[in-house]
Formats: C-alpha cells, sequence, structure tokens
C-alpha cells in the first residue's frame, strides 16, 4: 500500500465492480490507503502485528475456482524500493492445484482476519 499507483489500480479494479480482498498485516501506515479502498469498496481485513500467523505473504489471486484462475506469487512487497530498486522474484501459477491450494489459505486467513476499521 505504499505505492500510490498500485492503491489506484485497486481502487479502479473496485470500481469496475472487481472483488477486491485484501489482507495483510495492519499497520497505521496504510490507514489512508485502507480508507480510500474501501470507500471504493474493497474489502480489508488485518491481523495485529503481533498476531499469529504474520500475514507476510505477497499473494494476488485471480478468478480463484474457475478454469481461468491464476495467482502471482512473489517475494516484491507494493512500495518503491520493491518494485524499482531490489531484486525479487515472482511466479505465475495458471489453473493448478497449487492455485486452489493458495486460494483456500488466503481465504482462510481473509476469514480468520478482523475487519479493518
Amino acid at each position: 500500500m505504499g505505492t500510490e499507483s498500485i492503491t489506484d489500480a485497486l481502487i479502479a479494479a473496485a470500481h469496475r465492480g472487481v472483488v477486491v480482498d485484501i489482507c495483510m498485516t495492519n499497520s497505521s501506515s496504510w490507514s489512508a490507503a485502507f480508507r480510500e479502498l474501501t470507500s471504493a469498496g474493497a474489502h480489508i481485513r488485518v491481523y495485529a502485528p503481533s498476531a499469529s500467523p504474520y500475514i507476510h505473504a505477497k499473494l494476488l489471486v485471480s478468478d480463484a475456482g474457475t478454469g481461468s484462475q491464476v495467482a502471482f506469487v512473489r517475494s516484491q512487497n507494493f512500495s518503491t524500493e520493491s518494485l524499482r530498486y531490489n531484486r525479487e522474484l515472482g511466479i505465475v501459477l495458471h489453473g493448478t492445484a497449487a492455485v486452489t491450494q493458495l486460494a483456500a489459505m488466503i481465504g482462510e486467513d481473509f476469514n480468520n482476519a478482523s475487519n479493518w476499521t
């Protein structure tokens, strides 16, 4: 949430009717972005920094449960440093059992987290 262009892309997706679910460790640093995202219709759930599990995953899942499901698993954060200066890695998985497992994992994390307010 540290990069405005990422926040803007998620807001635009929510405005197009895409279901945008975000689950991450809570930080007051993200409050402004979270307010914009929830105003656009995104659903944000958070864990306390001291909670278990600590959400450190960098994962996007699209079209879970469909024949076109895809996951992007990566080491990079959505920050200027990670996106421009660090050597980061990622992999895109299409329609595999691994995508189904990843979607189930983050779905469970999302359901067990608290609503951001």
